[in-house]
């Protein structure tokens, strides 16, 4: 959601526009900043949806967050750096700058500059708060980085995983309708010249023919408008995407696999965060905020509340009823040994090989189930184009 918010910070009267996931948290967010002063808060009507925007990849956000902690690590003045971003050759980027530099040039610390990217940015804000107030923000900065190398390679190792099934899926569909609507035609006026009764099997391959005529044609454009405003209420209703996510990780199977992609990258982000020295409630709150599944995410974001009420980081983590036994004994020993960056280094490892093992084993199910269909499909086209060839052969050869 976006919001038009005006606040008052050293006297200076700003409006800007500010995204969060509602108002709460953007009220939240103001409020944590004592220098500013929040007068007003107005949601920001949807106007149009831009489906083909040109946004930015995380392997974008990593290259540019690199360079921004590298240059500042350097000890090139702030603002200077923020000039050079500005004028970066993708357009979004050098926007999010320039709007970086007007907030700073305004008096404004870095990360209200950034609050109004937090759809693209996610933690990131929050880091760059962390690192303005412990005085060390290349650090935090390069952590970020670090967060967006590894949401990267999650992305690639789960497009990798279903390019080849997804591609073949297509070709198989692409391949059955030029068929059906180029050749079938043909064979059909061929065999009725023919005055014979044709198979069961050639008259259901002919019968294939309805799927491209004008009524299924506006069926598929109906369906694709569907699937398009579903989407679009998946991104605009915060319930709708909840109960959706949650009945994604009820899937057999599909479930276990996606609940395992995100543990693994929520103790990845928690064992980056610890080996670089953040409190506990810092981290669990911003571990939680990687969570892409928002059923996941809630059941996650109990955590920190558990903790307040006196429990310890496994009993709390035991209440979420979401991990598995043997990760709530790593982090209970963990408590005893102090070794809790090493024990989280050991769960992300353990979800990780899960995930890996599950993807291999949709994959081994999925390509010989693809094979299978492809060789259904010909079969069915072979036969029902054969079938009557035969018979009129073998009658030719009785007379």
């Amino acid at each position: 959601m976006t919001f038009e918010v005006v606040y008052s910070q050293n006297g200076v009267l700003h409006t800007i526009e500010f995204q969060a996931e509602s108002r709460e948290s953007a009220i939240q967010y103001f409020k944590q900043n004592q220098n500013v002063q929040l007068i007003k808060i107005t949601q920001i009507p949807t106007k149009r949806i831009l489906l083909f925007r040109k946004s930015l990849s995380t392997k974008e956000l990593s290259v540019v967050f690199y360079q921004f902690a590298i240059l500042l690590n350097a000890a090139i003045p702030l603002r200077s750096l923020l000039e050079s971003l500005a004028q970066y050759p993708h357009p979004r980027v050098a926007a999010m700058f320039a709007h970086v530099l007007s907030a700073v040039q305004n008096g404004q610390q870095l990360r209200d500059g950034f609050a109004p990217f937090y759809k693209e940015l996610g933690i990131g804000i929050e880091l760059i708060a962390l690192g303005e107030k412990s005085g060390n923000l290349p650090r935090t900065l390069m952590l970020f980085v670090d967060f967006l190398r590894a949401k990267e390679q999650n992305q690639k190792r789960l497009l990798n995983a279903l390019a080849y099934p997804l591609f073949l899926l297509v070709a198989i569909v692409g391949a059955l309708f030029v068929i059906i609507g180029l050749l079938l035609p043909q064979f059909e006026s061929l065999f009725a010249s023919f005055n014979k009764q044709l198979p069961p099997l050639t008259q259901f391959l002919f019968s294939l023919q309805i799927l491209t005529t004008p009524l299924f044609l506006v069926g598929y454009a109906i369906s694709f408008c569907v699937l398009v405003l579903f989407w679009i209420l998946l991104r605009q209703n915060a319930t709708f995407q909840q109960a959706f996510d949650a009945l994604l990780l009820r899937i057999p199977f599909i479930g276990n696999l996606l609940r395992a992609q995100h543990l693994f990258f929520y103790f990845s982000t928690m064992q980056l965060l610890f080996a670089a020295g953040f409190v506990l409630d810092n981290v669990l709150n911003l571990c939680t905020k990687t969570c892409a599944n928002s059923a996941l995410r809630a059941q996650l974001a109990t955590i920190p509340s558990y903790l307040k009420q006196g429990h310890n980081l496994s009993d709390s983590m035991q209440h979420a009823r979401v991990f598995a036994p043997i990760v709530l004994a790593l982090i209970a020993a963990a408590q005893k040994s102090g070794e809790m960056e090493k024990m989280l280094r050991t769960a992300a490892e353990l979800y990780g090989s899960e995930a890996a093992h599950k993807q291999s084993q949709l994959l081994a199910l999925i390509e010989p189930l693809m094979t299978c269909l492809m060789a259904g499909v010909v079969l069915l086209i072979a036969l029902g184009v054969f079938l009557p060839l035969w018979e009129l052969n073998a009658v030719g050869t009785q007379w």
